[in-house]
């Protein structure tokens, strides 16, 4: 045994006088278990009962996630979004298949009740500006899509009460 290891043996049995941890000259391991991997030492306690801070930050960090997880999933599952994907991507799609001075009537009724539950106007559910569409059933903005096709085109909500949005396509801008 070298001299070190023989004054940390003794070095560790100083701040452990009385647990029952028994350090002897020979056990060398024992004694190098107390020592932490950067170097620091510490010592072992009665461990019945106590909570570690890591443990207790550990647990509060997965709640948080799980809980912004669960908020995400509510916000994607209540339709708002994937219905103003699904609106936007299909208007610009039939944009892009139409001729010029072409007037198209989209049944849009389960927007038209979603918006009138998120207190959104009819007139405001479609706006074309320039080559982009802007469908906005809910308060968080709206999802906007574009088309390829360089017409100039109007949309505006249907007089009826069918809840139907007209599309209309005027000509080359």
């Amino acid at each position: 045994m070298k001299r070190g290891d023989k004054e940390f043996c003794e070095f560790a049995q100083s701040f452990q006088p009385n647990s029952r941890l028994r350090l002897h000259n020979t056990d060398l391991n024992s004694a190098k278990s107390l020592a932490h991997p950067n170097g620091k030492f510490f010592y072992l306690r009665n461990r019945r009962g106590t909570i570690l801070v890591e443990n207790v930050i550990f647990i509060v960090l997965n709640l948080l996630f799980l809980a912004i997880l669960l908020l995400f999933i509510y916000r994607q599952g209540n339709g708002a979004v994937v219905l103003e994907q699904s609106y936007a991507k299909n208007i610009a799609l039939l944009i892009d298949s139409s001729r010029p001075v072409m007037e198209m009537k989209l049944n849009m009724e389960d927007a038209f009740n979603l918006a009138e539950k998120n207190g959104i106007k009819p007139e405001d559910i479609v706006k074309i500006n320039g080559n982009i569409i802007t469908v906005k059933l809910s308060n968080s903005g709206g999802y906007q899509y574009s088309f390829f096709t360089n017409y100039d085109v109007t949309a505006y909500p249907d007089v009826s009460p069918n809840k139907n949005y007209i599309i209309k396509i005027n000509g080359y801008k």
